[in-house]
C-alpha cells in the first residue's frame, strides 16, 4: 500500500505553526512591498479578479437575498437546535428555513 501524503495548504501548514513561528512567518509582510517584487496577474487572476468585484462584498445572495430577525425562542428548544445543526454541519439559521419551508410544504 502506498503511503501518498497530501501536502498541506498554507492555510493549513500556517495553523499548525508555534505562535512564534506565525510571528516571524508575518513579519515578512509587514512591510512595504517594492514595485520590483510585484507581477501583472495571469489572465486567470485578472477574470477572477474581474468576477469578486462584480458579485461585491458579503456572502452570496439566495433567492432574493436574505433580511435579519429577531425571534424568541425557548432555550431547550435552541439547545436543540444549536446541537442538531452543528451535527448536520449546516448552520442554524439554515435549518430554521429548512424548518419553516416544511412547515409550509407540509400545510400545502
Amino acid at each position: 500500500m502506498h503511503n501518498h501524503k497530501k501536502k498541506m495548504s498554507l492555510a493549513e501548514e500556517f495553523k499548525h505553526m508555534t505562535d512564534a513561528e506565525r510571528a516571524a512567518f508575518a513579519k515578512q509582510y509587514d512591510r512595504e512591498i517594492p514595485l520590483s517584487e510585484t507581477r501583472p496577474l495571469t489572465i486567470a487572476e485578472q477574470t477572477l479578479f474581474k468576477r469578486i468585484l462584480r458579485r461585491g462584498r458579503g456572502r452570496p445572495r439566495i433567492g432574493k437575498g436574505a433580511a435579519r430577525i429577531n425571534i424568541t425562542i425557548e432555550k431547550g428548544l435552541l439547545g436543540r437546535v444549536n446541537a442538531f445543526s452543528k451535527k448536520q454541519k449546516i448552520s442554524r439559521a439554515r435549518m430554521i428555513a429548512k424548518g419553516l419551508e416544511l412547515v409550509m410544504k407540509k400545510a400545502g
